[in-house]
């Protein structure tokens, strides 16, 4: 099975579950508990950021979003394309930002942050600080939402390393 690959291979302290729509990143974080049960699985230090947020903080001056469509023109195309993206995620996911809701893989690479830090984030500094993690997020597609995991992980903590296992792309 990959997960004993992975163990023989990869020593890790804490296992970081990326908030997802489905359940199979916290599947996977079972199996990893299973199999190395030294782990402690923390699920709740990362959270959705709203589709709204993410629309709000995508659209202001200054961000990638602007500097790709910096015509008036190509700006406001975008932005009608992207409020018809997050009304759907709107409806589709009670509000939560979703990558998989963007089909303009363009779009997609300039699209802010979508996670955040828990605000009770603090009670897992000893379990973090100095410890090699291991991230689980189910599907890598750009790759924005592993990046914006790990920066935030390292902006907040100091582990010692950060490991990723994902299934898909």
């Amino acid at each position: 099975m990959i997960i004993d690959k992975f163990n023989a291979t990869h020593q890790y302290g804490p296992t970081v579950v990326v908030p997802s729509g489905g359940g199979l990143n916290q599947i996977m974080a079972n199996i990893v508990k299973e199999r190395n049960p030294k782990t402690k699985i923390i699920n709740d230090v990362l959270g959705k950021i709203s589709a709204e947020e993410v629309y709000n903080d995508t659209t202001k001056p200054g961000t990638l979003f602007r500097k790709k469509y910096n015509t008036r023109e190509t700006f406001n195309n975008a932005r009608i394309e992207l409020e018809k993206y997050i009304y759907k995620m709107d409806k589709k996911r009670n509000g939560l930002f979703s990558y998989h809701f963007i089909p303009n893989k363009e779009m997609r690479k300039v699209i802010g942050q979508s996670l955040k830090i828990s605000e009770d984030s603090g009670k897992y500094s000893e379990d973090i600080n100095g410890k090699d993690i291991l991230i689980i997020d189910d599907t890598i597609s750009q790759g924005n939402s592993i990046k914006y995991t790990c920066d935030l992980i390292k902006d907040t903590f100091i582990p010692n390393s950060i490991t990723v296992l994902t299934l898909f792309s």
